[in-house]
């Protein structure tokens, strides 16, 4: 698995549920215009309002997953990171010390 890549893709869906809950907040801040202009009856607005809410709160849902699930990516990204290094490191350190390169292969 490409973490990075993960961890891009992941970016990038968390940047579209954004841009979606600002697009619903901004059109819940429309029906009260579209009540006073006549174009809606305050009770359609009322149900309009409860859908929008629901969308809203399934985005929050999907926003909180990819934030977690990025974290989770970033997670993995640093600790393959580490253990790379790690073995890299004890490589040198055993060759530091004189052991056969024989005895070097990681495990």
């Amino acid at each position: 698995i490409d973490h990075m890549k993960v961890a891009a893709e992941l970016e990038a869906q968390l940047k579209a549920v954004r841009e979606r809950t600002a697009e619903l907040e901004r059109d819940l801040e429309g029906l009260g215009e579209l009540v006073e202009e006549g174009v809606l009856t305050r009770k359609s607005a009322k149900e309009l309002r409860a859908v929008y809410e629901g969308l809203s709160r399934d985005e929050e849902g999907s926003k909180k997953r990819a934030e977690r699930e990025l974290s989770e990516a970033k997670g993995e990204v640093l600790s393959k990171t580490l253990k790379d290094f790690m073995t890299v490191l004890d490589s040198f350190e055993m060759s530091r010390q004189g052991y056969p390169a024989a005895t070097l292969t990681p495990k």
